[in-house]
C-alpha cells in the first residue's frame, strides 16, 4: 500500500509540474459555469437544485477525461520510460492502479472546486442536499469510468493525440448508447433484451440514477466493474507490448465487463440520500400491508415488446416492478407480471380490467402499462403509470390496495347550506335555474351519499365521513352531533367561508343577509379557529378579472389562483397544480398539542381584509388602496389531527339526541378544513358545455374538484395513507429571488396599474379619433411603461448577473490560484526536507 501511495503521489505531482494543470482546472470550472447558467438556465428556471449543472457532466467528461488520461501511458512509451518503470520493484497492477488513482484524484479535485455552486444554491433556496451529494458521488464515479477507458487506450499507443481521439470516440459510444438515435439502429432486428443491454452500456443512465439521490447497488457495481474491466485491459495491453502473454488478464477484463452488464439483475438494494427518504417504502405502507386480510392480488401489465424502442419507459417499468416486489415481500401481496402482446388474450384481459393502451410515439404500437388490484371480489386499477407522477408512485399503489381492501363504497353524510342549491333548482333571489354543482355530482358517482337536513340532530351510525359545506347558523343540537361525531374518531371534511358569494343576494340588495359560516365554537375547542369577518387578499396570487369591455383586466386581491409552490408536499395534493379560492378566510392554530398541517397557503404578500369591503365591490382595483402586505403566508386549507376536547363540556344541549357524552376524543380525530366554500362552485374550477349528444360536458379549469375527491379518498381510506408523502423530487423555488420579485412587485404594482389604465385610455381616444396629441401621449406612456418594466426586473437581473460573474470568472480564478499556492507550498516544503 505504501508503494502504491508513493507511485500515486509521483503521478499526481507530475500533473502540477506544468501550467497545463491549472489551465485545465480553470477551464473546467468556467465551462461548468457556462453550462449551468447559460445552457442549463439555472437562474431563469428558478429551482433550488443543481440539475442544470449535473445534466451536462457526461458530455463534459467526454472531452476532459481523455485530456487527463491520454498522457498516462502514451507519454511513457514515447519517452521510452515504460520499461524502466516496470522494472522497478513494484508490480504492474500497482503501477496501473496508481496512475488511475492519480488521474481520478485530479479530476476529483476539479469537481470539488465547483463547490461554490453548491453554496450558491443553498444561499438562494432550500435544495435537497442529500440528492446533490449523491449526484457529486455519481459524477465522480462516472469520471472514473471514463478515465479507466482512457488509460487502457493510452497504453496501446505512443501518441497522446491518438489516445485522446480514440478515447473520446469510445466515450461517445458509451455516452450515447442509451439515446434513441443509437437504439434506433437495433430496433428493426434486435430483441428487446439486447436493446436493454445496449442501453445499459450508457454511463449517463447509471449516473442519472445516482443523481436523483439513490445510491443503488446496481449503479455502484456497474461503475466498479467497468473501471476494473478497463484497468485489467490496460494491464493486458502493457504486457502484450512487452511480448508477455497473460491471457488471464484479458479474460478477467471480459468477465468484469460482463459483470458490469449483469448488474441490472442485482436486487434493488439502495441507500436513499434524499431528504425525507423519498425513494424508500415508508413505515406507513408497511403498517397498511400488515393489516391486510385477506391478501391482495396485484397484476402488473406491461407491453415489453411494444416498448422495446422506448428505453425510458422500460426503465420506469423496472422501477415500478421493483417497488411492487417490495410490496410482495411483505407476504400480504400476491404479485403477477403479465406481458401484453398485441391481439392477445392478455390484451383483452387488460382492457376488460380498465387499463388503457397508450400510443407514446406515432411509430410505436399502443402500450399497456398499468396495475390491477383484486381482493374478495373487489377490483380497482391504475390505468396507466404516468412517469410524471413518479413522486407519488408509492401513494398511488398504497391507495389502490386500500381501495380494494374496503368492502363497500365510502358512506358519506353531507350537509350544505340550502341557499347554495348544491343539488340544483330555481334560485329564489333571481328566479334563474341553477344546475347541480359539478363537484357534488362527481362525489356522488364514487360514494354513497346521505344528505342531512337543516335541523339534523343525529348523524347516521354507519357514516364514514362527514362533509360540511358552508354550515351557517346551525342549531345547538346539530353542532353537538358534529362535535360528538368527530370525538368518536370519525373524519370530517369541512368547507367554511367568511363570505359565501352564492349564499343569497348581494348586500346592496339584502343588507341584513349574512354570508358567513361560523363553526368557531367547535373549532376553538378543538385547537384552531377560522376568521369569519376577514378574507385573505394576496398581491402575488391575485387573479386578473375583466370589469368592463374596453378596460384592461384588474387584479382581484381576493380571487386567488394558487400554483404548485403554494401547495404543501402532502399526498392529498398529488399532481394538483392549481387551486382557486375566492374570499377565503384564514385558519389559525391555537393549541400546540394538535397537528396543524397547512395544505394551501397564500404568499407572504398577503393580508386579512374585512369582508365588508366585498359588499359593494364593483371594481376589484379598489382593494389595492387599503392593501398592505403582512409579510407572512396565511393558511387557506389545513389537515388537523389530535385528541380534541368537546365544545360541550357541560354536557348535551337541550334537544340533542340522547346517548353517551364524550368530553374528549376516544381516538385520534382527523379533519381537513378549507376556509372557503366558494372553492367548490363551478365558476372557480369547471367550464360546462353541451356536447354533441346534448349531454352536459365538464372541462376542468383548475384542480378544485380533484382536491375534493382526493380529500375524500384520503379520509375514507386507511389512516396509514395519511403518513405517505409525495415521493421523489419536488419543486424547490429560489426563495431569495422570489422575495426580490415580490418586493419589486409591491413597489411598482400601483404605478404599473395606473400606467396601464392611462395607456388603455389613450388607445381608446386614438381609436375614436385620430388625435395627434393622443398619439404622442400613447408613445410617451408606452416608453414610460417599458422603463418601469425594466426597473421592475433590474434588481433580479442584477443578482443573476453577479452570480454569473462570480461563477464564470471570480470563483474559478480564486480556486485555481489557491490550488497553485498549495502546490507551490508543498514543493517548497519537499525541497527543504531534501
Amino acid at each position: 500500500m505504501r508503494t502504491l501511495w508513493i507511485l500515486c503521489r509521483r503521478e499526481l505531482a507530475a500533473y502540477f509540474a506544468t501550467p497545463l494543470a491549472y489551465v485545465f482546472l480553470f477551464v473546467f470550472q468556467v465551462l461548468c459555469g457556462i453550462l449551468t447558467f447559460f445552457v442549463g438556465g439555472f437562474y431563469e428556471r428558478g429551482q433550488a437544485d443543481l440539475a442544470p449543472f449535473f445534466d451536462y457532466h457526461p458530455w463534459l467528461y467526454l472531452f476532459f477525461a481523455p485530456a487527463v488520461a491520454m498522457r498516462l501511458w502514451a507519454e511513457e512509451r514515447r519517452l521510452g520510460t515504460q520499461e524502466l518503470l516496470i522494472t522497478l520493484p513494484v508490480s504492474l497492477g500497482e503501477t496501473v492502479i496508481a496512475k488511475f488513482l492519480a488521474a481520478w484524484g485530479f479530476v476529483g479535485l476539479a469537481l470539488a472546486l465547483t463547490f461554490p455552486l453548491w453554496v450558491t444554491v443553498n444561499w438562494l433556496g432550500d435544495p435537497d442536499n442529500g440528492a446533490i451529494a449523491a449526484a457529486y458521488l455519481g459524477s465522480w464515479l462516472m469520471a472514473g469510468a471514463y478515465l479507466a477507458v482512457g488509460e487502457a487506450i493510452s497504453a496501446a499507443t505512443t501518441s497522446q493525440t491518438i489516445a485522446f481521439v480514440v478515447t473520446a470516440a469510445v466515450g461517445f459510444i458509451l455516452t450515447a448508447a442509451g439515446t434513441p438515435a443509437v437504439l434506433a439502429m437495433f430496433l428493426p432486428w434486435a430483441p428487446a433484451g439486447l436493446i436493454d443491454q445496449v442501453a445499459a452500456l450508457s454511463f449517463p443512465a447509471h449516473f442519472y440514477s445516482l443523481a436523483r439521490g439513490t445510491v443503488a447497488l446496481r449503479d455502484l457495481g456497474f461503475f466498479a466493474l467497468t473501471i476494473a474491466a478497463w484497468l485489467l485491459a490496460c494491464a493486458y495491453l502493457i504486457d502484450r507490448a512487452r511480448s508477455f502473454r497473460r491471457p488471464r488478464l484479458l479474460w478477467a477484463a471480459l468477465a468484469s465487463l460482463l459483470g458490469a452488464q449483469a448488474t441490472a439483475a442485482l436486487p434493488n438494494f439502495h441507500l436513499d440520500w434524499t431528504e425525507g427518504q423519498l425513494y424508500t417504502l415508508s413505515p406507513a405502507t408497511r403498517q397498511l400491508l400488515a393489516k391486510l386480510n385477506p391478501p391482495v392480488r396485484l397484476e402488473f401489465y406491461f407491453s415489453a415488446r411494444a416498448a422495446k424502442d422506448l428505453p425510458a419507459v422500460r426503465a420506469y417499468a423496472r422501477r415500478v416492478f421493483d417497488l411492487l416486489k417490495e410490496y410482495a415481500a411483505s407476504g400480504r401481496i400476491r404479485l403477477q407480471r403479465i406481458e401484453v402482446e398485441p391481439f392477445s388474450e392478455a390484451e383483452d384481459r387488460a382492457a376488460e380490467r380498465g387499463l388503457k393502451g397508450v400510443r407514446l410515439h406515432p411509430e410505436v404500437p399502443e402500450i399497456y402499462f398499468g396495475l390491477v388490484a383484486e381482493s374478495s371480489g373487489r377490483r380497482a386499477a391504475i390505468p396507466f403509470f404516468n412517469q410524471e407522477r413518479e413522486r407519488y408512485l408509492e401513494y398511488d399503489i398504497s391507495e389502490l390496495i386500500a381501495q380494494v381492501s374496503r368492502d363497500h363504497p365510502p358512506r358519506i353524510a353531507l350537509y350544505a347550506e340550502p341557499n347554495l342549491l348544491l343539488r340544483g333548482g330555481i334560485n329564489p333571489w333571481n328566479q334563474a335555474p341553477q344546475p347541480p354543482w359539478a363537484a357534488v355530482e362527481a362525489l356522488a358517482r364514487g360514494a354513497s351519499l346521505t344528505w342531512l337536513d337543516k335541523d339534523f340532530q343525529t348523524i347516521p351510525e354507519d357514516t364514514e365521513l362527514l362533509v360540511l359545506i358552508h354550515p351557517k347558523a346551525l342549531a345547538e343540537a346539530s353542532l353537538y352531533a358534529i362535535d360528538q361525531f368527530v370525538l368518536r374518531g370519525r373524519p370530517a371534511l369541512i368547507f367554511v367561508d367568511p363570505y359565501a358569494e352564492l349564499d343569497g343576494p348581494p348586500r346592496f340588495v339584502a343588507p341584513n343577509v349574512s354570508k358567513s359560516s361560523d363553526l368557531n365554537r367547535l373549532f376553538r375547542a378543538w385547537g384552531f379557529e377560522h376568521r369569519t369577518d376577514r378574507f385573505v387578499a394576496d398581491a402575488r396570487y391575485a387573479t386578473p378579472v375583466t370589469v368592463a369591455a374596453g378596460r384592461p383586466p384588474s387584479r382581484h386581491l381576493g380571487l386567488l389562483s394558487l400554483d404548485r409552490e403554494a401547495l404543501s408536499d402532502e399526498a392529498i395534493l398529488a399532481s394538483l397544480d392549481k387551486l382557486v379560492f375566492s374570499s377565503a378566510g384564514a385558519l389559525w392554530p391555537l393549541n400546540p398539542g394538535i397537528a396543524f398541517v397547512p395544505l394551501a397557503r397564500s404568499s407572504d404578500q398577503a393580508m386579512e381584509m374585512p369582508t365588508v369591503a366585498l359588499d359593494y365591490l364593483f371594481d376589484p382595483a379598489i382593494l389595492n388602496e387599503a392593501f398592505q402586505a403582512q409579510g407572512r403566508p396565511l393558511t387557506l386549507a389545513a389537515r388537523i389531527e389530535g385528541r380534541f376536547a368537546s365544545a360541550f363540556a357541560e354536557g348535551p344541549p337541550p334537544g340533542a339526541a340522547s346517548g353517551s357524552h364524550l368530553r374528549q376524543s376516544q381516538a385520534l380525530s382527523r379533519l381537513i378544513v378549507v376556509g372557503d366554500s366558494d372553492f367548490l362552485t363551478d365558476r372557480l374550477w369547471v367550464k360546462a358545455q353541451t356536447g354533441p349528444d346534448g349531454e352536459r360536458e365538464l372541462q376542468a379549469l383548475s384542480d378544485n374538484g380533484a382536491f375534493l375527491l382526493s380529500a375524500v379518498d384520503y379520509l375514507t381510506g386507511h389512516p396509514e395513507l395519511i403518513a405517505i408523502r409525495g415521493r421523489g423530487q419536488y419543486l424547490r423555488p429560489l426563495t431569495r429571488v422570489e422575495a426580490l420579485r415580490r418586493q419589486a412587485e409591491t413597489r411598482f404594482q400601483a404605478k404599473l396599474e395606473a400606467l396601464r389604465a392611462q395607456l388603455a385610455d389613450a388607445e381608446h381616444k386614438l381609436h375614436d379619433r385620430q388625435d395627434p396629441a393622443a398619439l404622442q401621449e400613447r408613445l410617451r406612456l408606452r416608453a414610460e411603461l417599458r422603463q418601469l418594466m425594466y426597473q421592475y426586473n433590474q434588481e433580479v437581473e442584477a443578482l443573476g448577473n453577479r452570480l454569473k460573474l462570480i461563477h464564470l470568472a471570480l470563483a474559478p480564478l480564486a480556486s485555481t490560484l489557491l490550488v497553485w499556492a498549495a502546490a507551490f507550498g508543498l514543493r517548497a516544503l519537499a525541497r527543504r526536507r531534501l
